[in-house]
């Protein structure tokens, strides 16, 4: 759905995640549906900014191999 979003977002000319944020909002709820936003209390509801940036930012390797555990050696 982020995808979707971001997708449909930049080809009508969005630039950043707060303006692909802002789009989608603007958009109606068919078109919410369409894009694949969840649904919550009957209303579909679009992504956070923050949740699209996330998303659409590519993950630090360094950072994520110095949080993952080393496995313990058997001698």
């Amino acid at each position: 759905m982020v995808l979707s979003i971001a997708v449909a977002a930049t080809l009508c000319g969005m630039k950043g995640y707060k303006a692909m944020a802002g789009w989608a909002q603007d958009l109606g709820q068919k078109a919410h549906e369409r894009l694949g936003c969840r649904r919550v209390d009957g209303k579909y509801v679009v992504p956070s900014e923050s949740i699209i940036r996330d998303v659409l930012t590519p993950p630090d390797h360094g950072r994520i191999e110095t949080r993952i555990p080393r496995p313990i050696s058997k001698p």
